[in-house]
């Protein structure tokens, strides 16, 4: 049986909102597909797609809070280029209990000696055993198009870093539609009306509270100064 992972800082890097628009629809599909089945053990693949900074992230980081006690293990990775994901992928390393990878493996985003590609290999066979089945790896801005003429090289094929293995969940955030193929798909369009509207309330209320509460503490200051020139 798989060891679980150390408790993860899962969102290392990621810039994180304060407040969460309610996307109740991709939330909700998300989970459907995404979510461990006992009667599907199949890998479930789901694509986040649409404008840059339109919300796919944030969308996913949400899902993976709500969710993540429900995996065995989480693994967030940086899909930005070829490069930034195979350190993300060693960091995860360090995380994958010693008995099931090798120390070179675990140790490597530390000391960075040895061979990287190595490390996304065991990284992989460990995501692959079969006995471990239940985990989640997003695969966030995966923006960079590796079958463009134009030659990128630091594009690459996010489905080869799908561990190969027939069992697991992977949500990719991009914001190339093509990559809508390889499972299940939800293009993220900008909010509508209401869920600016919520936004704005949101903020109001906050700013509301702030301002009150700054008030009060004025007020409290202000008569605690006048108490001690009265006494004094």
């Amino acid at each position: 049986m798989c060891g679980q992972p150390s408790e993860p800082r899962i969102f290392e890097g990621v810039h994180l909102v304060k407040t969460f628009v309610e996307r109740p629809g991709e939330m909700a599909e998300l989970e459907r597909v995404l979510l461990p089945q006992r009667q599907n053990m199949r890998q479930k693949i789901f694509v986040l797609h649409g404008l840059g900074g339109i919300g796919k992230t944030q969308l996913a980081v949400e899902f993976t809070r709500r969710h993540r006690r429900k995996f065995s293990s989480v693994f967030w990775l940086d899909g930005s280029d070829k490069v930034s994901l195979k350190l993300s992928i060693a960091r995860c390393a360090r995380r994958i209990p010693a008995s099931q990878i090798s120390d070179a493996s675990r140790t490597y985003s530390m000391n960075s000696t040895g061979n990287i590609d190595k490390v996304v290999r065991e990284t992989m066979d460990w995501l692959a055993q079969p006995d471990n089945t239940e985990w989640l790896v997003v695969f966030d801005n995966v923006d960079r198009d590796h079958s463009s003429h134009a030659a990128d090289p630091l594009a690459y094929n996010v489905q080869q870093y799908f561990s190969g293995a027939d069992h697991g969940s992977v949500l990719t955030t991009t914001r190339l539609a093509s990559l809508e193929q390889l499972g299940g798909s939800q293009q993220v369009n900008k909010i509508d009306r209401a869920q600016a509207q919520e936004i704005l309330e949101s903020w109001y209320r906050k700013e509301l509270a702030c301002t009150i509460m700054q008030t009060e503490a004025s007020q409290h200051n202000n008569l605690s100064r006048v108490t001690r020139a009265l006494l004094s």
